[in-house]
């Protein structure tokens, strides 16, 4: 997974380019800072994990040990 698009990422694209809506690419509204975590990582670490950033978490990308996306926990 290299990126993910939530509906804050559309609304900021769009108001970009208002004028001109064609001149939006998905590449200019693709979030690409993920937060990611393994899916054997425990309640408490996920809680560290998500308390660490210096933003509000809203999607956190779920992956196993080969880096394959499990799931997206949406909050």
């Amino acid at each position: 997974m290299e990126g993910l698009i939530s509906n804050a990422d559309v609304r900021k694209g769009l108001l970009k380019d208002m004028d001109d809506l064609n001149k939006v690419e998905v590449e200019d509204i693709v979030n690409y800072t993920l937060a990611v975590i393994e899916e054997a990582t425990t309640v408490i670490g996920m809680l560290r994990y998500v308390m660490s950033f210096d933003f509000p978490i809203n999607y956190l990308t779920v992956v196993n040990i080969s880096n394959q996306v499990r799931g997206v926990n949406i909050y």
